[in-house]
């Protein structure tokens, strides 16, 4: 990850363009500490991420963080095992926002959901 999670405005993005002029098509880009692994608008106004072993809630506006949430591992089971993640971290790998409910589902790296 490049530290980032960028809006983009897709109508701008033109196919076969050169890659200089896809930023062009960027409205948003909020800086985060860590890898983004996955990020979905839960309204207009907000997007939420998984960034390393957090939940992040961001205002599109201005690009602040709004609320999160640290996830703590739910099983044994280490990512990569213990010599590549000797803190066990479990990253959230993906998420899913279901409108109805207001809920958010999580895919961790010890093997939950």
């Amino acid at each position: 990850s490049d530290g980032k999670i960028i809006i983009w405005d897709l109508s701008c993005l033109t196919p076969g363009a050169p890659p200089s002029l896809a930023m062009t098509a960027a409205v948003q880009t909020i800086s985060v500490e860590g890898d983004a692994y996955a990020a979905q608008f839960m309204d207009s106004k907000t997007v939420v991420s998984a960034i390393d072993d957090r939940i992040v809630l961001w205002d599109i506006e201005t690009a602040q963080e709004k609320a999160s949430k640290t996830i703590t591992a739910a099983s044994d089971y280490v990512f990569g095992g213990l010599s590549r993640n000797p803190n066990a971290t479990p990253w959230v790998f993906c998420l899913q926002h279901h409108d109805e409910s207001g809920r958010l589902a999580i895919g961790v790296s010890d093997a939950t959901i």
